[in-house]
């Protein structure tokens, strides 16, 4: 009988239970938050908080994501990332916060019930959310990942604990958002410390490396978030946008556990790609985009069965969606899952401006899509296109992997 593959006996090593384990809880604790906060003031008092939510979770997986990544990358080669990438660390908190803020402040008016308080917890917020992400990428690196599995445990617990202290003393939409401020704070029960074994590091050009993926993760996010915001630009309510903020936050938990694994399959893609294992890497990669085929189709009648059901049995009936808003979401959430895990491979191999190139493709054609389907409410139309745009990425980032690695 074949002993286990490479990926099997990575997916062993010490730690990786326990982190799947904190990303379990980290998710669940987010759910668990976004009930609490949404049954507690109601679908149109929630919407600015869902905004926020939305522009937070767009700019952390479209800047911090990829600036976790390159710390995990070479984290994993020996670097002491912390002192000799300081100045990569504030650049990244600077592009994530700074426009953010702006955003929020310039938009107050249309989406957050014209408070100003809201750009202010942006520009918090995602300051200390750099130093977070900055945290997790230096412990995946260093292969500590039961601590990152407590990270994430205690960064979604936090905030739980927080918002219900904040919600015993008011129902003030802009207070209750503090406990979305202060969670990424708890990284301060990491201690680092220098590698134990630097080795000899070899460089990577940051800017390239960093600047392709940030397009490309722009691309996908957009795709992936910003399905409230174009619900209220479309002229949707505001009930409508927490109902559509509700349905994708709840349905993107398999995309949100790879977010908190992939580290833990980028270290391994590195050493095949770093190896010269071209064979393994398509090899998986195949495997990947059989897998996200068959579980693609599959997801749109499973979303049609249960979705609107999923969502009834923890919110008001004010949130539950329409059954083809709930397919069409499960639909894309699956193929997005399935580009995010195929895009890693070239990750490793620092091929980041072909992966942009896949998700850009996909953003267009749901932009496009828009307008060429237009029937149906805006709850409908947009999610149509999130599903549209998120199936084109997957099949383009599949193409791209499979011929760049051919034998």
């Amino acid at each position: 009988m074949a002993g286990p593959t490479a990926i099997e006996r990575g997916f062993r090593a010490p730690g990786t239970g326990w982190m799947v384990g904190g990303s379990l809880v980290g998710a669940v604790g987010a759910y668990l938050f976004q009930v609490i906060v949404g049954n507690r003031l109601g679908a149109e008092a929630f919407a600015p908080v869902s905004v926020q939510w939305t522009v937070l979770f767009i700019v952390i997986t479209v800047v911090l994501v990829p600036f976790e990544q390159y710390t995990t990358r070479e984290a994993a080669r020996g670097r002491d990332v912390w002192r000799t990438d300081w100045s990569v660390t504030v650049v990244a908190a600077s592009v994530a916060a700074i426009p953010a803020a702006l955003f929020v402040y310039f938009t107050r008016d249309r989406l957050f019930a014209s408070e100003r308080i809201y750009a202010i917890e942006m520009a918090v917020m995602l300051s200390l959310y750099a130093l977070f992400f900055g945290a997790k990428g230096i412990l995946a690196g260093r292969r500590r990942f039961k601590e990152i599995g407590y990270l994430l445990a205690a960064e979604s617990m936090f905030r739980v604990l927080v918002v219900v202290g904040l919600l015993a003393v008011s129902t003030s939409a802009p207070i209750v958002a503090w406990s979305m401020v202060v969670a990424p704070l708890v990284v301060v029960l990491i201690r680092f410390g220098r590698p134990a074994d630097p080795g000899p590091p070899r460089e990577t050009a940051v800017g390239r490396f960093l600047g392709a993926y940030v397009a490309g993760s722009a691309a996908s996010q957009i795709l992936l978030a910003a399905a409230p915001l174009a619900v209220a630009f479309l002229g949707g309510s505001a009930t409508l946008v927490s109902v559509v903020f509700v349905t994708f936050t709840l349905f993107r938990a398999p995309l949100t556990l790879i977010y908190a694994m992939q580290g833990r399959i980028l270290a391994v893609f590195v050493r095949w790609s770093d190896e010269g294992e071209r064979r393994r890497l398509r090899s998986g990669a195949a495997g990947l985009a059989a897998a996200g085929i068959v579980l693609t189709m599959a997801a749109w009648f499973v979303g049609e069965w249960i979705g609107p059901a999923i969502v009834e049995a923890l919110f008001e009936s004010d949130f539950v969606p329409a059954t083809s808003v709930a397919a069409w979401v499960a639909t894309g959430v699956v193929a997005g899952s399935f580009a995010q895990l195929i895009g890693q491979v070239l990750v490793a191999g620092a091929r980041t401006g072909r992966l942009a190139s896949a998700w850009v493709s996909g953003l267009m054609v749901a932009v496009a899509s828009i307008f060429l389907f237009a029937g149906g409410g805006v709850d409908v139309v947009v999610s149509r296109a999130f599903a549209i745009g998120e199936i084109t990425a997957f099949s383009a980032a599949g193409v791209v992997v499979l011929r760049s690695h051919r034998a």
